[in-house]
């Protein structure tokens, strides 16, 4: 009995059917003719059914699709051959025909086959559905997803998606080359992989940000808590379905190695100048130094005890004064003055003597001045150091008096001794006119009493 014979009797009955639908209805031999399409082939190919059944397999289709049919039908045939193999099956391939116009349409075609009363496969048969437009449908959606791969992959830090047991289900490359030595990673325990931990980690993040729905950060170490040679910052966002339900995490890993090593650097170097800076006040304060920082108009930023104690104040009363509000008018303009001219000259001023007053009484001061520059270079105030050279100024008044008093007497004793030495000088002189006749003269007595 030709059974596709049969078939197509059983079809012509439901012919007003058929030739209703917008899908195509075919039949095939075992040789891949077509012998026999429905209507509704004109309408989406443009070929007629006469048409279409004088075409060979390979003129229908693109040859992309002519493969992977000839491979489907090849393995179906050899299923036939196996022991329960289910003759009622039906098999779903997609196929890209060629339109009568020459662009292609692509089609799911359910296929499955004829047989006779022995079950021997005599023929195949398949219903062809137009999928043109969700095949551009999932086109886009495959663009979308690629273009969202790129951006995940170009992403220059790490991120995992995870279920709610901490199943990996999704990295980006970041990852994959961060833990390369740990592949596969998919479907493992994201501690197993990342930590190396039979258990979940107790820092983890992403567990609290699914029992709380909020955002959870972390600071964690990498590879291990046990060998670490870099740090990592894990912030893990809540992942929702479409009711809103929280069904596993998103994980951002971001390497922050460099920037810990910077901040223990830092912390470092703060502890070291910290020190430094008080060892210098240290220095500062046991020095014999009246040392001070004002700002551009005259105000105190800083002084050591010395000044706060010249001024009988606590330094923390002094800062933030102005220095015409810690002198008399006339000192504290002087001392303004100073300060202007190492301003506006942008150089040192040295040997500066002044005086200033003290509880004490006025005191004097050799002070040095240089001008205190910002970051970038500007001037922003005035140091200066003050020694107090009061007793020095003082000896120094007592070595000019004593200087002009000793003066005094070598001039006076200069006057006496020239006394002397001319009334020796006259009496010699005398002596020299009368030594020839002293013996006889009678005024020998009178002579002598002079002398």
């Amino acid at each position: 009995m030709n059974y596709i014979k049969v078939f197509k009797n059983e079809i012509k009955k439901y012919q007003f059917l058929i030739d209703k639908l917008d899908d195509i209805i075919w039949m095939l031999d075992l040789k891949l003719n077509t012998i026999y399409v429905s209507p509704s082939i004109e309408k989406k190919l443009g070929f007629t059914p006469e048409e279409r059944m004088c075409q060979e397999p390979r003129e229908q289709m693109t040859l992309d699709s002519f493969k992977r049919v000839m491979d489907g039908l090849k393995e179906e045939f050899k299923r036939e051959q196996e022991n329960g193999v289910d003759p009622e099956r039906i098999i779903k391939i997609e196929v890209e025909y060629y339109h009568k116009n020459g662009f292609t349409i692509w089609f799911e075609n359910l296929v499955s086959g004829i047989r006779d009363e022995n079950g021997t496969l005599c023929g195949i048969h398949g219903v062809s559905r137009d999928i043109t437009e969700r095949k551009k449908a999932e086109d886009k959606l495959r663009e979308g997803q690629q273009f969202l791969k790129n951006v995940f992959d170009a992403i220059q830090d790490g991120i995992s998606v995870l279920e709610r047991d901490l199943n990996i289900t999704l990295v980006n490359q970041w990852i994959e080359k961060m833990y390369a030595s740990e592949k596969p990673l998919i479907n493992r325990k994201c501690y197993e992989v990342y930590q190396k931990r039979e258990t979940s980690c107790p820092w983890c993040p992403s567990l609290p940000a699914m029992e709380q729905g909020v955002i959870q950060s972390s600071v964690v170490p990498y590879p291990s808590e046990d060998n670490p040679i870099g740090w990592i910052e894990l912030t893990a966002f809540p992942l929702k379905n479409n009711e809103g339900h929280i069904i596993g995490v998103i994980e951002h890993v971001k390497d922050i190695t460099k920037r810990k090593k910077y901040e223990q650097k830092l912390k470092e170097s703060e502890q070291k100048y910290k020190n430094l800076s008080l060892e210098l006040e240290s220095i500062i304060e046991s020095l014999p130094l009246l040392f001070y920082y004002k700002d551009l108009n005259g105000n105190v930023i800083r002084v050591n005890k010395l000044i706060a104690d010249s001024l009988n104040m606590s330094i923390e009363d002094v800062i933030g004064k102005n220095i015409l509000d810690l002198y008399p008018e006339a000192i504290g303009k002087k001392f303004l003055k100073d300060d202007l001219e190492v301003i506006i000259s942008g150089k040192a001023k040295y040997n500066i003597e002044e005086p200033y007053k003290t509880p004490e009484g006025t005191r004097w001061l050799n002070t040095n001045k240089i001008p205190s520059y910002n970051e970038n270079g500007e001037i922003i105030g005035v140091i200066g150091c003050s020694i107090d050279i009061t007793e020095r100024k003082n000896a120094k008044k007592k070595i000019e008096k004593a200087f002009n008093q000793s003066n005094f007497y070598k001039d006076l004793l200069a006057h006496d001794m020239g006394n002397v030495l001319n009334n020796i000088k006259f009496s010699t002189q005398i002596i020299e006119m009368w030594k020839d006749d002293y013996t006889k003269s009678d005024k020998k007595e009178k002579m002598m009493g002079i002398i």
